[in-house]
């Protein structure tokens, strides 16, 4: 089995290994300093066997054989002489061994050819001189092809396969016996072939993980001196960076107990008014009028209607943040929703003037019509609470670019410039709103709702002369969009949406 398997691998020799470039490049560098010597060696044991027979041999197997070599050797060795003017390429030197190759085994046919045509002219003397030849032959190949197997078992081929052939058919038995222990030392030289060049080869493969190894330690070396050089540099920006979380999270502490406080004191005033109303319905009412009996029972309405709505808001607030707020995407009238919400508001504030101008809505647009209410009202409260001595609300709709868009807008107090652009942060309220009931977390709630329909919201405002808040729903979608979601499935749509480190701090 061994004796097969080596058999095998060296079939496998019989090939250029055009796979591996590493190798063609040092198998082509080797063979150009070794093979014009080849040459040269081949031509001197050439001459000296024409010598040797030049008396005995037709004219035609010396003078003419040895002149027809000397010419191809002699264009030869100028060829692997001759300097390159060209960059070495892979297929150049894939080309150059296959030439060599072919013209290698051509010139290893012709010599052994040519000896054992010699041989039955000469004595004994000269017959020992051709088999001397053919041995000097193979050496020669073994010591200068041996980084090329393919051409060298070519060559021990064509050697052994003359010899056999010759001494068969035209030998005496100690010729045959000659032939025959010649063959055994080509196949020894074979083998022998076969682990020079692996240990060649192994060199090779040695160098490219060396190469390698050098290239990665090169690159090791270079971030090892960049992080040295900019060591410094690096801390300052790592401290900035964790000097800027940590004001972060001051701010975030500072908005969140300024919450819990106004939060507080929301709640206090409504309980206050319910307490007040219903100690003094219960210490007068023998003497209390029916009409201010249900008077105070209307204050107590409203101010349980308002505490109600701050418990409402700041639920959904925390449900929102939590992700535990169920988004149902379905098609509903935009228009007859708003009207619904505008005529419980007139009830509630009968001293707005609240103006429609909803003929250019859509009859459909998609989104969650129950959190819709929500958005519409906490938008409508706010236009109310900081309308100032003004009176007035417009609310506008219509259609622009695929998206339903609805506008409100109050003539009130407006939003100073530099709080313009954090009004939809948690927690967050303008300057001028000191002294106005409010949580700071209404228009961030509203803006997460609508970025969760898949729709936008925009604020336009001034200062003293009021504020216009625009959203934009879409009009139509896929399938999968009106499938009812969740926040978490809306946040794998669309990451960072509500990530608690970059969620919008609520106005």
């Amino acid at each position: 089995m061994s004796l097969i398997r080596s058999v095998y691998q060296m079939t496998s020799l019989f090939r250029i290994h055009t796979d591996d470039q590493d190798l063609v490049r040092e198998q082509m560098f080797a063979l150009e300093r070794q093979i014009p010597w080849l040459y040269l060696n081949l031509l001197i044991n050439a001459a000296a066997l024409v010598y040797t027979h030049y008396s005995v041999a037709p004219h035609y197997l010396t003078i003419g054989v040895f002149s027809g070599m000397f010419i191809l050797f002699v264009a030869r060795m100028v060829v692997w002489f001759k300097p390159k003017t060209t960059a070495y390429t892979h297929e150049h030197g894939v080309k150059r061994l296959k030439s060599l190759w072919l013209t290698g085994t051509l010139i290893g046919i012709i010599y052994n050819c040519w000896g054992l045509q010699l041989i039955p002219y000469g004595n004994e003397f000269q017959q020992g001189h051709v088999a001397f030849f053919l041995s000097v032959t193979v050496i020669s190949c073994l010591c200068s092809l041996v980084q090329f197997p393919a051409l060298t078992l070519s060559l021990l081929a064509v050697s052994i396969v003359n010899s056999l052939v010759y001494f068969l058919i035209a030998g005496n038995k100690f010729q045959i016996a000659m032939a025959c222990s010649f063959a055994i030392v080509i196949l020894i030289v074979a083998f022998v072939s076969r682990i020079l060049f692996m240990n060649f080869y192994d060199q090779i493969k040695a160098k490219r993980a060396l190469s390698q190894s050098q290239e990665a330690l090169s690159l090791l070396n270079k971030e090892l001196t960049f992080h040295r050089d900019n060591l410094a540099q690096e801390v300052k920006r790592r401290t900035a960076q964790l000097e800027e979380a940590l004001e972060a999270e001051k701010e975030l502490n500072r908005l969140q107990n300024e919450f819990v406080s106004m939060v507080s004191h929301e709640f206090r005033t409504p309980l206050t008014i319910i307490d007040g109303a219903a100690r003094r319905v219960e210490l007068k009412f023998a003497t209390l009028e029916p009409e201010e009996i249900v008077q105070r029972m209307k204050t107590v309405r409203v101010s349980v209607s308002r505490l109600s709505g701050l418990i409402e808001r700041t639920l959904d607030a925390s449900k929102l943040a939590a992700g535990k707020i169920n988004l149902d995407i379905t098609e509903f009238d935009l228009g007859e929703l708003v009207r619904d919400i505008i005529f419980i508001q007139e009830d509630l504030h009968q001293e707005f003037d609240f103006e429609l101008d909803l003929k250019d809505l859509p009859a459909k647009c998609l989104g969650d019509d129950r959190l819709m209410v929500n958005v519409i009202n906490n938008l409508l409260s706010n236009a109310i609470k900081y309308s100032g001595d003004s009176r007035k609300v417009l609310i506008r709709g219509h259609e622009e670019n695929g998206s339903v868009v609805l506008s409100i807008q109050d003539f009130g107090i407006g939003i100073p410039k530099k709080d313009l652009e954090k009004i939809t942060d948690r927690f967050y309220r303008a300057s001028n709103s000191t002294g106005i009931q409010g949580t700071g977390i209404g228009l961030n709630f509203v803006r997460m709702l609508i970025e969760q329909q898949n729709g936008s919201l925009s604020i336009e405002s001034e200062e003293g002369k009021g504020t216009i808040v625009t959203i934009c729903l879409p009009t139509e979608t896929s399938m999968s969009e009106r499938n009812s979601l969740t926040i978490h499935e809306a946040e794998a749509q669309s990451p960072g949406l509500i990530d608690p480190a970059r969620m919008p701090k609520a106005s």
